[in-house]
């Protein structure tokens, strides 16, 4: 009898150890896809601010504000207060290009452009007798940046980038569009524009029409697990 009495008692406490195991390998289990979620949440959440910050500074923008001044990238600053977007204390008169911040999570990108048509048509006929070296392509008209500068994740813009020789510094403004070749978009970015907008057809974009491009990239690490910095961009064409 003793000896059957033992028997029992150790296959009562393997069967607790079991128990124990069991409940350690769920949590195991379980623990990673918790913190998952609640970082796949986190960063739902902050897309959807991505996205209403985005929309809101592209609104404003069509609407004629110039974001070449300090007040309205502090009132940007201010709409993305969430996001932590810098854009320093202050600077004098207009600056197009105020990425040289090494803080904050944000960069925005604000692009103005135009179609231009055949050598045929009214934007080419107004600076006639001079040649219309961008006929039939997507121009620049303006480039503005402000944030962070230095986000090694954020992609480049869709609408490629002007070179910095036709681009006013203090205002973004880009001067002889419709003469000056670096004016135009890079092939890729302007094939991009092509396939999107499908210029000169009778439902696509015709001579002279511009088109507003936003984007805001958010580089986020608070809210990653596993796979380490998690980026959220948006954009919106008008």
């Amino acid at each position: 009898m003793g000896r059957r009495n033992w028997t029992r008692r150790n296959r009562r406490g393997e069967r607790g150890q079991e128990m124990l195991e069991f409940t350690l390998v769920t949590w195991l289990i379980l623990l990673p896809m918790f913190l998952g979620m609640i970082s796949l949440g986190m960063n739902l959440v902050r897309s959807n601010e991505v996205t209403f910050v985005t929309g809101d500074i592209g609104t404003m923008y069509i609407q004629g504000q110039d974001f070449s001044t300090y007040a309205m990238q502090s009132l940007a600053a201010r709409e993305a207060s969430g996001l932590n977007l810098q854009v320093g204390s202050s600077f004098t008169g207009n600056n197009a290009s105020n990425t040289g911040n090494t803080t904050g999570s944000v960069i925005v990108t604000l692009t103005e452009f135009m179609y231009i048509g055949t050598s045929a048509q009214a934007t080419c006929a107004a600076v006639a007798p001079a040649v219309c070296t961008n006929a039939q392509g997507f121009v620049y008209r303006q480039r503005i940046q402000f944030g962070n500068g230095s986000l090694a994740t954020a992609p480049a813009s869709i609408a490629g980038t002007p070179n910095a020789s036709i681009v006013m510094s203090n205002t973004g403004v880009v001067a002889n569009y419709i003469t000056d070749s670096h004016a135009q978009l890079p092939a890729t970015a302007d094939a991009a524009m092509d396939s999107l907008w499908n210029p000169g057809t009778a439902n696509g974009l015709q001579d002279g029409q511009l088109v507003y491009l936003v984007e805001t990239y958010f580089e986020s690490t608070g809210f990653s697990f596993g796979t380490g910095t998690k980026g959220i961009y948006a954009k919106f064409f008008y």
